[in-house]
């Protein structure tokens, strides 16, 4: 189902697409061959210098005035025991475990304060990455937008 947006004018196959990061920001500014030799990287885990464990996740946030939510991609930095602990429950369903916290690795445009941001993860079915939620009283632009939803004009400019 297509449709014209209503913020640029322009048919889109469909709204809003989500948006997905391929790596964390710091391991994606490497150079080939320093990235070769100081990352592990898959496309759910990454490992940089042997020290610092990141995973990938999914932030949901609510579309104002539609039934639709916007998924953004992100990869969260996490203590090294709490990745252990995520790679041994991959293939099962975690639901139930409890989450564990993690640093935001990623800049989303127009969401400045987003890289370094705290955020709780959630573990889920082995289908399914783990999710993103923010505390009540978290400020952070992508907390505000995940509590109040977004306009159709606020993603677009974020996917620009």
């Amino acid at each position: 189902m297509s449709f014209i947006c209503a913020t640029c004018g322009e048919e889109h196959d469909e709204w809003p697409p989500d948006r997905a990061f391929g790596l964390p920001d710091e391991i994606y500014a490497l150079s080939a061959d320093e990235r070769a030799a100081r990352a592990k990287t898959s496309d759910d885990f990454c490992v940089l210098d042997e020290d610092r464990w990141f995973i990938r996740t999914v932030l949901s946030i609510p579309l104002r005035g539609r039934a639709d939510r916007w998924g953004v991609g992100l990869w969260v930095e996490i203590s090294e025991a709490d990745c252990g602990r995520y790679y041994r429950l991959f293939n099962v369903d975690a639901s139930r475990e409890p989450g564990f916290p993690g640093r935001i690795a990623n800049a989303v445009a127009t969401f400045d304060d987003s890289l370094g941001a705290s955020v709780h993860v959630q573990l889920g079915p082995a289908s399914k990455r783990p999710t993103l939620i923010f505390d009540a009283q978290d400020s952070c632009s992508l907390a505000v937008a995940q509590r109040e939803g977004l306009t159709d004009a606020a993603v677009h400019a974020a996917l620009a």
